[in-house]
């Protein structure tokens, strides 16, 4: 649209809003100086992964970059190359740097090279939802799939969106690993996705997993699906995963794990364990107190 156009005139699109998660650790950690440097750098390679999915960018600012996209299989495109390049770029990868992303389908208005419109507002509100190295996905997103896409996706359930009335549904937008673990899961063993559920218990909340799960992040990070807060535990300490079969603890950390049973303690780091059928899961060094402690036990569905 040319400068000269009329502002009011709105069109559908993808919006795309991304930005770097925990930008101000890395500030506190850096100085000012060499994280801006850092970021602008950064910025500067999301850009260039739009560019190439297709995309276009309207605006970088502090840490977030918002684009444009017109078509849905560009889109989320770009949101797996922007995951993968936090990993491959060796200045990214140094300083533990990732995305979240929020993509949303509705109407804007184009203006003087801004957007306008509660869409992108939308994305913006879902790009705060996400976890590091998480994309968010709108319903309106979903609907413009193809049937054969929706392997693609993972169902979040529904979530309130700060200035929107109602319930809003959220999609998790899987990588390319997860979609073939999951695949590979229920082709192997198709009764075996509904067999078991893991329950989770810590303090007032409890939490049922399914083999249908990606992971589930356990940490004293702020992304976490888990949150347990000790100096002990590492902020990405461990994650629960469905695989072989069964549900496995995965370690992550620096002071390690441990799973207790009431026969057994096994200790876990750096590696992975099969979750028994009832025990507690110790982050850390926490094993003297209980409230810390995460509870789980599996069960049968059938």
């Amino acid at each position: 649209m040319s400068q000269t156009e009329s502002p009011h005139c709105p069109r559908n699109a993808f919006i795309f809003f991304a930005d770097v998660a925990q930008s101000t650790v890395l500030y506190d950690r850096l100085g000012d100086e060499a994280a801006a440097e850092l970021m602008m750098h950064c910025l500067h390679r999301a850009t260039e992964c739009v560019l190439a999915s297709h995309g276009r960018p309207i605006e970088t600012r502090g840490d977030e970059i918002l684009c444009l996209f017109d078509g849905v299989e560009d889109v989320l495109a770009a949101a797996n190359e922007l995951h993968e390049l936090a990993g491959a770029d060796a200045r990214l990868h140094e300083h533990h740097m990732a995305f979240r992303i929020g993509i949303h389908h509705g109407p804007v208005i184009e203006h003087l090279g801004n957007l306008y419109g509660d869409a992108v507002n939308v994305a913006a509100r879902m790009a705060s939802k996400a976890k590091a190295h998480q994309t968010l996905l709108s319903s309106n997103v979903t609907a413009c799939f193809a049937t054969e896409h929706r392997e693609r996706i993972r169902p979040l359930g529904e979530t309130s969106v700060r200035g929107k009335q109602g319930a809003q549904e959220l999609f998790e937008l899987l990588s390319a690993s997860s979609t073939a673990e999951i695949t590979e899961v229920s082709s192997r063993a198709p009764q075996r996705r509904r067999a078991f559920l893991l329950t989770l218990k810590f303090r007032n909340r409890q939490v049922r997993l399914t083999p249908l799960l990606v992971r589930h992040l356990l940490g004293r990070g702020a992304d976490c699906d888990l949150r347990v807060e000790h100096p002990s535990i590492s902020r990405h300490h461990a994650e629960i995963r469905f695989r072989d079969g069964v549900f496995v603890l995965v370690d992550m950390s620096t002071n390690g794990s441990q799973v207790r049973t009431p026969t057994e303690t096994v200790n876990v780091l750096r590696n992975e364990v099969p979750l028994p059928r009832e025990g507690a899961i110790i982050l850390g060094r926490t094993e003297t107190d209980r409230h810390l402690q995460v509870q789980f036990v599996t069960d049968d569905l059938g």
